[in-house]
Parts: structure tokens; C-alpha cells; sequence
């Protein structure tokens, strides 16, 4: 079926409606699914779908495209220390398991004042201190009547 472009606001590439663009032509996902990039070449076509407002995505022509290529050792030594300098502590200098989050600028364990808490040595909840504000044989009461 060789569906025909219709007109739309730039004219400059080709446009499609969705699942009628012709044979040889994919989207990036669509060719990273295949195991190709789209080697420098610039979009052939695009698809115009509508998802809470009219979405574009480019497509490519499959007979320009490369294989993608491998990932070296040195690019995962790159990565490697990417995320390193991203679960890097800036206060204490200490390399976590998590994301040091941006908002924050440091980790859970510099936030707490407590030495030897809990939730921030092991990651897990705080245990919460008992009170003894009711004796142990009474319920407890709701917190409006608790003052």
C-alpha cells in the first residue's frame, strides 16, 4: 500500500499519518530495536500523531543506516565513572549506593545529625522510640485528645 503524504504546516519533509508510512523507513526506536543507527544521515520523513496534541517523530531511511556500534571497554570505564561521580558524596567524600540527589547536594547520611542512625547507615526505617505517655494495658488515644 503506498500511502500518500498529506499537506501539513512546514512542507519541508514529508508527513505521514501513523501506520501509513511506506516500507523502509523507521523511527530511532524502531531501528535501535533492529540493532542500527542512523549513521549522520538527517530524517527522510516524519510521522504526525496526535497524544494530548499533534507529536512528531522523524523517520529514517533503513537502507542508509549502520549497525550501532559496541560498546568498548573504554566507554565503560566512562560510564563507570560517570555514575561514580554521581553516588559521590561532596561533603563527606564518600562513594554510596545511591544517586546523591541534586535538590539536596549531599547524601541521607551527612542530612541526619544522628551518629549511628539506622536509616542511614543500613538504608533501613528509623525504629521509633517508645512512648510512655500511655501506660502498656490502655489503647492507644487519637492525637487530638492526647494534649
Amino acid at each position: 500500500m503506498q500511502a500518500e503524504p498529506y499537506e501539513n504546516e512546514s512542507t519541508v519533509i514529508p508527513t505521514y499519518r501513523r501506520k501509513c508510512a511506506p516500507e523502509g523507513l523507521c523511527t530511532r526506536r524502531q531501528l535501535r530495536k533492529r540493532g542500527l543507527r542512523p549513521n549522520g544521515h538527517d530524517p527522510v520523513a516524519q510521522l504526525r500523531y496526535w497524544r494530548q496534541g499533534w507529536r512528531y517523530a522523524y523517520l529514517y531511511d533503513v537502507a542508509l543506516t549502520a549497525p550501532v556500534r559496541p560498546m568498548t571497554p573504554g566507554r565503560w570505564r566512562s560510564i563507570a565513572a560517570m555514575f561514580a561521580a554521581r553516588m559521590t558524596c561532596p561533603q563527606c567524600g564518600e562513594l554510596r549506593e545511591e544517586f546523591i540527589a541534586t535538590s539536596v547536594g549531599h547524601c541521607t547520611h551527612c542530612t541526619c545529625p544522628e551518629i549511628g542512625c539506622r536509616q542511614c547507615d543500613f538504608g533501613l526505617p528509623a525504629s521509633p522510640e517508645p512512648t510512655h505517655e500511655n501506660p502498656p494495658d490502655e489503647p492507644p488515644r487519637p492525637l487530638m485528645m492526647a494534649a
